[in-house]
C-alpha cells in the first residue's frame, strides 16, 4: 500500500491538486519559453480575447500560487527556481515555444483600454481642479465620490 502524502495538518492531498502539480511541472519541462504575467485587475473578457489572440502560439495556465511554487521545485531546474520570487496572486502562467521578444510583442500589440473601476489603481497621479462641472447629480456624482473625491450639488 502505497503511502499518501500528508499536509502539516495530516489531510491527505487531494488527487486533483498532485495531478495539476505534475501537469504544470510538466509544461516547464517541455516550454521553451514561460512568461508570467499578472491578471489582477484584468476583466475577464479581455483575458478571453488574449487567449483566443494567442490560440496556437502560446498555451495558458491560472492556478494557485501554491501549485505553482510546488510545480515549479517539482522541476528541480535552477532557473526556473528563480520564477518562484516572481509568482503573487493573479498570475497566469504562459508556455510557448516562441522566443520570449515574440510572445511578449504579441501580448503588447492586443493591449487594450479598460475603464477605471473603484479600488483600481492609477500609474500616475491625477490631478482634478475644483469647480463647477457639467455634470448632473446621479451615478456620475457617485463614481466620482466613490474614488474619494469631495462632491457637492448647488
Amino acid at each position: 500500500m502505497a503511502k499518501k502524502e500528508k499536509t502539516l495538518r495530516q489531510k491527505d492531498i487531494p488527487e486533483y491538486k498532485k495531478t495539476q502539480v505534475s501537469e504544470l511541472a510538466d509544461k516547464m519541462k517541455k516550454s521553451k519559453t514561460i512568461l508570467i504575467a499578472s491578471t489582477k485587475g484584468l476583466p475577464s473578457s479581455q483575458f478571453h480575447a488574449i487567449k483566443k489572440n494567442l490560440r496556437g502560439k502560446a498555451d495558458i495556465k491560472v492556478a494557485k500560487k501554491s501549485i505553482m511554487i510546488r510545480a515549479i521545485e517539482q522541476t528541480k531546474i535552477a532557473e526556473l527556481q528563480t520564477l518562484k520570487e516572481s509568482i503573487g496572486a493573479d498570475i497566469a502562467l504562459f508556455f510557448s515555444e516562441d522566443d520570449a521578444f515574440s510572445l511578449s510583442a504579441t501580448l503588447t500589440d492586443n493591449q487594450s483600454p479598460t475603464k477605471a473601476r473603484a479600488g483600481d489603481l492609477a500609474p500616475e497621479d491625477i490631478n482634478v481642479e475644483p469647480g463647477p462641472t457639467d455634470l448632473i447629480p446621479g451615478p456620475a456624482i457617485s463614481e466620482l465620490s466613490s474614488v474619494g473625491l469631495k462632491v457637492a450639488v448647488e
